[in-house]
């Protein structure tokens, strides 16, 4: 296993160099390495015959929910729920219909989607949309997307504690 790290400069120039966790202890002391996840090769929930395909990844206090949309996806009539969201078209291009405001994000953009206001999207390009949500707090009524993570790894300790 590698280690992860860094070198930036201090104001007077000096280089100092920082590791991912306690630089005093081997990689091999600070647990489990960080789970990577390819995003293609995640386990979706295929929906409207295969024009969305969308799983999810979480974390103790964050969940974000993976979503590939087909150039060929019907229109989908707005919903709500009560979660902050923030989506990013990270690739193609999508139009989304917030609170009745229609706008076009171009990969790479991002809007923000209050709770409770009604909202949809769709892909309008000729590629598939990547488009990952991300929700505060997150949704318990699409939690099941995030499933095969299994058991969370805890949190370290805080070291100010």
């Amino acid at each position: 296993m590698t280690e992860q790290t860094s070198t930036d400069r201090t104001a007077d120039g000096e280089r100092t160099r920082w590791a991912a966790g306690n630089a005093d202890e081997r990689p091999e002391e600070r647990g489990e390495p960080p789970q990577v996840f390819d995003l293609k090769d995640l386990p979706f929930e295929v929906l409207l015959d295969g024009a969305l395909k969308r799983s999810a990844l979480r974390s103790e206090n964050a969940f974000v929910n993976i979503i590939w949309i087909t150039p060929d996806i019907p229109y989908i009539p707005p919903h709500t729920h009560p979660e902050d969201q923030i989506s990013f078209v990270l690739q193609g291009t999508a139009e989304f219909e917030i609170d009745g405001h229609r706008v076009v994000l171009e990969a790479p953009a991002a809007v923000h989607i209050p709770g409770h206001v009604p909202h949809t999207g769709w892909n309008i390009g000729d590629v598939d949309v990547l488009n990952v949500d991300v929700y505060a707090p997150a949704r318990p009524d699409i939690a099941h997307l995030a499933d095969h993570q299994g058991e969370l790894r805890p949190p370290a300790p805080d070291p100010n504690a």
